[in-house]
């Protein structure tokens, strides 16, 4: 399916599509087909690229699943990306924002 190789594969919920990436950093798509028992794929497709965050602790094989950098929603049209921050030479990268987790916020609300 990749001539010039890939990691980070996920399928969809319904095991009709395969999502991977490129080494370049573009996230790719392929719809896959049973027939009687032999899985076909069709020509893969990019659908974006980014400055996926690979982690710290890289497998032998590219990336461990515990450190994907992207999943992907149970219909399969949205992608959570976990995304670089600061500039791809920077090791770790410098932040440059910032998120705010806030708990109970429900109790702050008018009755």
């Amino acid at each position: 399916m990749s001539a010039t190789g890939a990691f980070g594969a996920r399928w969809s919920r319904d095991g009709g599509e395969l999502f991977y990436l490129t080494e370049g950093g573009t996230l790719v798509s392929a719809q896959v087909r049973d027939g009687d028992g032999v899985l076909t794929f069709d020509r893969p497709h990019e659908l974006f690229t980014a400055d996926f965050a690979m982690g710290d602790h890289p497998s032998e094989f590219g990336i461990e699943l515990a450190h994907m950098p992207y999943d992907v929603s149970p219909d399969g049209q949205r992608f959570l990306v976990n995304e670089r921050v600061g500039p791809a030479s920077e090791t770790p990268p410098t932040p440059h924002a910032t998120i705010a987790v806030v708990l109970n916020w429900t109790a702050a609300l008018d009755p």
